[in-house]
């Protein structure tokens, strides 16, 4: 549900006792802006789609480390999903989103997530193929302990099943 930002710290208070958590996406030329808020948080979130930072802006870019930051601080969980949101091409193999995803894996392994995005609800040039999408990620995480963290044990924690 669409929800105010101003709003935000008095809905987490309402929550907190019921062991809920926010999911948030946003236009992410806006993260700079929200950091003031994600960090008064205190509950569980989840922000995902690389936050919308676009993959031509690189890892060096202010709205990235931004998130970076977010990622290492312990009670947000990041979903590397949706490459094709953030690539410059839309289109596989999403070579150029390889360097956020290690970025991020490397920077918060323990709260790191993976999604295809499906059933891929927004119009694209090409509606992703989702053999695709796990084809990029076979080849920004090749290795096998990592790949059952990101896939299965981190959402497991984070969503508590």
């Amino acid at each position: 549900m669409p929800v105010d930002m101003s709003d935000i710290g008095e809905l987490a208070e309402k929550i907190k006792d019921l062991g809920w958590h926010f999911e948030f996406l946003f236009p992410g030329k806006d993260i700079l802006e929200l950091m003031p808020t994600f960090k008064s948080l205190t509950i569980p979130m989840s922000i995902g789609h690389f936050a919308y930072q676009p993959a031509t802006s690189g890892i060096e870019a202010s709205g990235f480390k931004a998130l970076l930051e977010l990622a290492k601080e312990g009670n947000t969980w990041i979903k590397i999903s949706g490459a094709n949101r953030v690539s410059e091409t839309d289109l596989p193999p999403y070579d150029d989103v390889k360097p956020m995803a290690q970025k991020l894996i490397d920077a918060a392994p323990e709260r790191i997530m993976w999604g295809t995005d499906w059933p891929h609800p927004n119009k694209y040039e090409v509606n992703p193929n989702d053999g695709d999408l796990v084809n990029a990620f076979g080849e920004w995480v090749q290795d096998e302990a990592m790949r059952q963290k990101i896939m299965t044990d981190n959402p497991g924690e984070f969503y508590r099943f």
